[in-house]
């Protein structure tokens, strides 16, 4: 039956309840039950993403997301669960990465220092320095 059909009797209640009134308990009724679902449903992905052993692991919480997404009926603890056994953590980075990263650390470091010289302004100067000595080009005056 149409939302705006009469019952077969003609009267506008459907078991003695008046047509209004019934379409406003559906509608609202219909309401809480998506805000519950949807707050279900975020409840369920944080904890299968932001679990200890997934999270901050990029590998780890992409395959959570994907079975919570492909297995609805698994709660967000037994994604979480199952990723950690079944995925391998991803490997921290290697102490030379982290030398290196230090290294250029440092380097920008010195050269927000008042005073530091850009190692590229030194090579510019000797590049324009041999250019200038194998062509006879005068200095440029500023």
């Amino acid at each position: 039956m149409s939302k705006d059909a009469q019952p077969a009797g003609g009267s506008n209640t459907e078991a003695g309840i008046p047509k209004a009134d019934h379409d406003a308990a559906v509608a609202t009724a219909e309401k809480t039950g998506r805000a519950a679902g949807a707050q279900e449903a975020t409840e369920r992905l944080s904890a299968a993403i932001g679990a200890e052993g997934v999270k901050g692991d990029a590998g780890r919480m992409s395959a959570a997301l994907d079975l919570a997404v492909k297995s609805p009926g698994m709660s967000g603890a037994d994604v979480a669960a199952f990723v950690v056994v079944n995925v391998a953590a991803a490997k921290p980075a290697a102490s030379a990465d982290a030398a290196a990263y230090e290294k250029t650390r440092l380097a920008a470091a010195g050269l927000a220092q008042p005073g530091a010289k850009d190692a590229s302004q030194d090579a510019t100067s000797r590049i324009l320095g041999n250019y200038r000595a194998s062509t006879g080009a005068p200095a440029k005056q500023g």
